[in-house]
C-alpha cells in the first residue's frame, strides 16, 4: 500500500522569487516542446523523444530561456 506525505516549505522571499524563476523555465520548456509535438502531428508526423530532446537543447541555446 502506498502512504502519501505532504509537506509545506515555507519559504523566504529570496527563495520564493529563485523558485518562481525556475519555475518559469520549467514553463517555458514544457510549452516549448507541446508546441513541437503538436506541429509535428498537424504534419501527420511524430517526433522521437531523442530528436526532441536535441531540438530543446539547440532552442535553449538560442533563447536562454531564463
Amino acid at each position: 500500500m502506498f502512504a502519501g506525505r505532504k509537506y509545506r516549505a515555507e519559504l523566504t522571499a529570496e527563495q520564493i522569487a529563485a523558485a518562481e524563476g525556475c519555475f518559469g523555465v520549467c514553463r517555458a520548456v514544457w510549452n516549448t516542446a507541446l508546441e513541437q509535438r503538436q506541429a509535428y502531428r498537424r504534419r501527420g508526423a511524430w517526433i522521437s523523444y531523442h530528436e526532441q530532446a536535441r531540438q530543446l537543447v539547440e532552442a535553449k541555446r538560442d533563447e536562454q530561456f531564463a
